[in-house]
């Protein structure tokens, strides 16, 4: 069971290898050079996560410092829209811990990228650089705009990204996945579009691939998983992401049975066992009535008893982690709640098109959504304004990345 683990992400990054090294091109970075692209999986005891020290400070080294913010999926989110950020702006990410015991969660393959463990740590590398200018970054999500915000979205949308940010530390804070905005930016267009090229676009995917991988305890709680069921692989298992925001629990399962069944007319033959990930435990009680007697089967990893998330708590996301692999391996796909990002992020994880429970349709990429983007009358008007463009549709800018979370 555990080598068949390993084999998934063997082969999705010797995929993601192959993609690079046919590049005949250089990216305007420095730091997308091909010669720094992983071309295999390595153990844990080969790809270690950069030590947890002060570096040395250069004069010209600067630094992108990515905060994290909201649960798992949206970390993950803005994790690589820091990572193309930084890579941009000839940067170095410097990554404050995702949870507390960040070695448990992922192990970074981008040697490049310090991981500053704990607060104290923290604090520790600002003061090496205390004299140094800082620039604080806020282009999270928020219900009100700004005009200091319209602000920023005007350089990431416009400017060089070096030029408009020239201090020598950025920290960005951030819960939405913004790298769409740079495809959107004439000064990286025509690079973009010649190192991603794959069709429909998914940048999320490559990206994530490059810079890090589960730890060896994330893949052991799939790895258990699949021993304890039984099982050799989920090949013919259909994904369920059932995010409840209400107390219609209920209803919310039953309309994701319906796209079920509607998935099975279009799939003739399936019969289909399920893989649920829900915090949800009314949810999951529903399904194992609803499937009791039956030839469908239903299985999940996480038994949580409530909807409260824990994001933060080590064990909490080492298991959120696992499950979004889970999910990613499910042979007939996933089908994911609207309005929330981790079924979206699991699909993008696995470079897998999921169906949205929004009518029960199959999206046509990978790429998670651009919550940001949907609201029409600031980042995406602005877009449009700054470019000629008469609506939000901008001609340069890939359809499959505008899509949006309504």
């Amino acid at each position: 069971m555990r080598s068949k683990c390993w084999l998934l992400w063997v082969c999705l990054v010797v995929s993601m290898g192959t993609l690079y090294a046919s590049l005949g091109v250089q990216f305007s970075s420095p730091s997308l050079a091909e010669e720094s692209l992983p071309t295999t999986v390595k153990s844990e005891g080969d790809v270690k996560t950069p030590p947890l020290q002060t570096p040395v400070p250069t004069s010209q080294e600067s630094f992108l410092v990515y905060l994290p913010k909201s649960g798992l999926g949206n970390r993950f989110l803005t994790l690589v829209s820091a990572y193309l950020f930084s890579l941009l702006s000839h940067r170095t990410l410097v990554v404050r811990s995702l949870t507390k015991e960040s070695e448990k969660l992922m192990t970074f393959v981008d040697r490049r990228v310090i991981v500053l463990e704990g607060e104290s740590v923290y604090l520790a590398w600002r003061a090496t650089y205390r004299n140094s200018s800082v620039y604080d970054l806020d282009i999270a999500f928020h219900k009100k705009s700004d005009r200091s915000r319209r602000q920023e979205w005007t350089r990431l949308l416009s400017q060089n990204l070096s030029e408009a940010y020239p201090q020598k530390i950025l920290t960005v804070l951030s819960n939405q996945y913004y790298a769409p905005v740079f495809f959107a930016n004439p000064w990286y267009q025509s690079h973009l579009r010649k190192v991603f090229r794959s069709s429909p676009l998914r940048p999320f995917y490559e990206l994530s691939q490059r810079l890090w991988r589960p730890s060896a305890y994330v893949l052991q709680k799939v790895t258990s998983f699949y021993e304890n069921k039984g099982l050799g692989n989920l090949s013919n298992y259909v994904g369920l992401q059932i995010r409840i925001f209400t107390h219609q629990y209920e209803s919310a399962s039953e309309a994701f049975e319906s796209c079920l069944k509607k998935m099975a007319l279009e799939r003739i033959g399936w019969g289909g066992p399920i893989y649920l990930a829900s915090m949800n435990a009314r949810t999951r009680a529903w399904w194992k009535k609803r499937t009791a007697g039956s030839s469908t089967s239903v299985s999940w990893l996480v038994n949580m008893a409530s909807e409260v998330q824990r994001t933060g708590e080590t064990e909490h996301d080492v298991e959120a982690y696992a499950e979004m692999i889970l999910l990613g391996q499910c042979g007939y796909g996933m089908v994911v709640s609207p309005y929330s990002t981790y079924g979206s992020v699991a699909a993008a994880l696995a470079g897998v098109n999921p169906v949205q429970m929004n009518g029960c349709v199959r999206q046509t990429t990978s790429e998670p959504c651009f919550a940001i983007w949907g609201v029409k009358d600031r980042v995406g008007a602005l877009a449009a304004s700054l470019h000629g463009a008469s609506s939000l549709r901008v001609p340069f800018l890939p359809e499959t990345m505008l899509r949006v979370c309504s």
